[in-house]
């Protein structure tokens, strides 16, 4: 049986979102940010979201290399690949939420 989609194919999706994923989230945060005067604000925040496509892509590697070291269908790797994304979601989760506070904290003059 064929595959749909190679892994080369996914490789090649996930390194453009993982290079034009924070450009891109940069410049529309900025154009956002424009209409409430807030274009550098606007700005860290889209690169932020952008930034997640480069974790998807280093994500990606890290999968796959779970999934080569101990095999596809075994219940190690389902154990390794939960505990992987729940360990990320716990560390990034506040982590995201402090940066975004100190971005929307308005400058003293």
């Amino acid at each position: 049986m064929n595959e749909f989609i190679c892994r080369r194919t996914v490789e090649l999706g996930f390194l453009i979102l993982g290079i034009a994923g924070p450009v891109f989230g940069i410049i529309v945060g900025a154009v956002l940010g424009i209409q409430s005067r807030r274009a550098i604000s606007g700005a860290a925040k889209g690169f932020l979201v952008g930034g997640t496509g480069t974790l998807v892509y280093g994500l990606w590697h890290a999968y796959n290399a779970i999934t080569d070291a101990v095999g596809f269908d075994s219940a190690f790797n389902l154990v390794l690949q939960l505990l992987m994304f729940a360990l990320l979601g716990v560390v990034i989760g506040p982590v995201a939420i402090r940066i975004l506070a100190r971005i929307e904290k308005p400058r003293s003059r």
